[in-house]
């Protein structure tokens, strides 16, 4: 079917067959994604005005949740109705998901073989370096900010580097701090409603085993903290998974990290393949249902009545302030994981050349890891 020159472009099977395509195909995460979809549906097939983007994809930054994500549940809203956001949403994950269970499977049965382990050993260093220069990208609208939202993220940075973990309070914190500085002057009304919700403290409540409700739960409170890219929910992710509940091993959360990087359609699909480690495909689709379902209910809610957020200096105050704090974290969180795991000259070597490559080129970030994973193999053979 030739999408591009059907007469009823965004028809039910134009839709659902693109963004199917979509979430199969395209590799780099959500900014790729979110640049793809403006080229294509904007500019090139016209299907959406840019105005409707541009609200789309305000509403997908300034919403908790992975932005790419949101932002297809929105076209296919504005589209299709509220049935088109979520049949939009799901073909686009459908992909990703159905590949966590394939490569958890592979990785579980393979885990321990050397021939793997050398490629994950080579895929480790490099991840390190790829996200140190994401993180770089990701952080610098930071330091064009105000200057408490600097200081906020250095803080946050320099807490989570010291300690490896980081709570959800302490982005809300950082969000009511910026809130109580830049928007001091509304009324009660402006003050985030989620922090004075009863439902609140229970929602957040630190989880004690990986059921299948409490993996639902845990991923559905980490969705709380994506703004933007999906990277700022790792600090989050590891704390409790690795640290505190000890669901993963540092290696196995590194190299979920790695598959994420390395496979079509949003990074966090990589949810999917932690919950399949944790409890098999079951708690795969607990991982996946509990991290994007809010999100996606939460854009079909807000798409009908959304407004620029600038109408509401509190909101923008208190939304950036997390963001600030998140950024920190994931800045931290990198120096953290490389003081961990870059305990060998070779490793330091893949990470410093995996950071030089993307800093000196525009070489996708999967043929990086790639190239990492087959030196790995010849580092562990002639060793």
């Amino acid at each position: 079917m030739d999408i591009k020159n059907s007469r009823d472009e965004y028809s039910w099977a134009g839709l659902l067959y693109y963004f199917l395509k979509l979430g199969s195909t395209i590799l780099g995460g959500s900014l790729v994604l979110v640049q793809h979809l403006q080229k294509d549906l904007v500019l090139k097939r016209r299907w959406i005005s840019d105005q409707d983007y541009q609200k789309g994809l305000a509403l997908s930054l300034t919403a908790p949740g992975p932005v790419a994500p949101q932002l297809v549940v929105f076209i296919g809203t504005t589209k299709r109705g509220t049935w088109g956001g979520l049949l939009c949403g799901l073909v686009f994950l459908l992909p990703s998901f159905c590949l966590s269970l394939v490569l958890g499977l592979l990785y579980r049965h393979f885990e321990n073989t050397a021939f793997l382990r050398s490629i994950l050993y080579g895929m480790g260093g490099t991840v390190i370096g790829i996200l140190a220069k994401s993180t770089f990208d990701l952080s610098r609208p930071v330091f064009l900010m105000r200057l408490l939202y600097r200081i906020l993220f250095l803080m946050v940075a320099a807490l989570t580097a010291l300690t490896g973990q980081v709570s959800i309070w302490l982005f809300l914190l950082n969000g009511f701090i910026a809130w109580l500085v830049f928007a001091p002057s509304k009324s009660p009304s402006g003050v985030p409603k989620a922090l004075g919700q009863p439902w609140a403290g229970v929602f957040l409540t630190p989880l004690l085993t990986p059921s299948l409700p409490a993996l639902f739960l845990f991923f559905a409170k980490a969705s709380l903290l994506v703004f933007g890219s999906g990277l700022v929910i790792l600090p989050f992710l590891h704390g409790e998974m690795v640290r505190d509940q000890g669901w993963l091993t540092d290696r196995q959360f590194l190299d979920s990290v790695a598959v994420g990087l390395v496979t079509p359609g949003p990074f966090l699909m990589v949810v999917g393949f932690m919950g399949f480690l944790i409890r098999g495909w079951q708690g795969a689709l607990a991982a996946f249902g509990g991290l994007f379902l809010p999100a996606y209910l939460l854009v079909l809610l807000l798409a009908p009545l959304f407004k620029d957020r600038s109408s509401n200096p509190g909101l923008d105050a208190f939304v950036k302030g997390i963001t600030a704090a998140a950024l920190g974290a994931v800045a931290g969180m990198v120096l953290w994981l490389g003081l961990q795991n870059l305990t060998d000259i070779p490793n330091l070597l893949l990470a410093a050349g995996a950071l030089a490559i993307l800093s000196l080129s525009k070489i996708p970030e999967a043929w990086v890891i790639l190239a990492g994973a087959l030196l790995g193999l010849l580092i562990r053979s002639t060793a």
